[in-house]
C-alpha cells in the first residue's frame, strides 16, 4: 500500500511540475511577444518635448526658452511625410521624409523641406524627436520625447 501511495504521488507531483513548466513557458513567451513593438505607416507618435528654444528676428540676438508642449505627428506612407497635428509650433504642417535615411520599422528617419516660409530638418531615432528651423520669423529648436500608444 505505501508503495501505490509512493507512485502515486510521484505521479501527481510530477504532473504538477509540467503543468508549472508549460504555464511558465507560456507566460514568458507572450510578455516577451508582446514587448517588440514594431512602427510601421499611419501610426501616430505623441510627444512632450522637453527643450523648446528659439531667437526670433526682433529678440536683439538672445535666445529664448519656451514652454515645452505636446504634439503629435503621424507616418503617411502616401505622401512619405510627418503630418502634424494642431497645436505646438508644428500646427497642421506636413513635411517629407528623406529616403537616405529611412527605415519607420526601425524607428530611425530624417525629414527636411519648405516649412512656413523658411527651411526645417528633423532627425527622430527610437523615440527621440530632434528639430530645427530657420525662417523669417527667427530660428528655432525642438528636442522631444515621442511614444506610440
Amino acid at each position: 500500500m505505501e508503495l501505490l501511495s509512493y507512485l502515486l504521488s510521484e505521479a501527481v507531483e510530477g504532473a504538477v511540475m509540467n503543468i508549472k513548466k508549460t504555464i511558465v513557458g507560456l507566460t514568458l513567451s507572450l510578455l516577451l511577444g508582446n514587448g517588440i513593438v514594431v512602427a510601421d505607416w499611419g501610426d501616430v507618435y505623441y510627444c512632450q518635448a522637453t527643450v523648446w528654444d528659439g531667437m526670433m528676428e526682433k529678440s536683439d540676438g538672445k535666445m529664448t526658452s519656451y514652454d515645452p508642449g505636446k504634439f503629435q505627428f503621424k507616418l503617411d506612407q502616401a505622401r512619405k511625410s510627418m503630418v502634424f497635428g494642431d497645436g505646438f509650433v508644428f500646427g497642421d504642417h506636413t513635411i517629407e521624409l528623406k529616403t537616405n535615411l529611412l527605415s519607420p520599422a526601425n524607428e530611425v528617419w530624417s525629414a527636411s523641406g519648405v516649412w512656413s516660409n523658411g527651411t526645417a530638418q528633423g532627425y527622430f531615432n527610437k523615440g527621440r524627436l530632434m528639430w530645427a528651423s530657420t525662417s523669417d520669423f527667427g530660428i528655432w529648436a525642438v528636442v522631444a520625447d515621442c511614444d506610440k500608444f
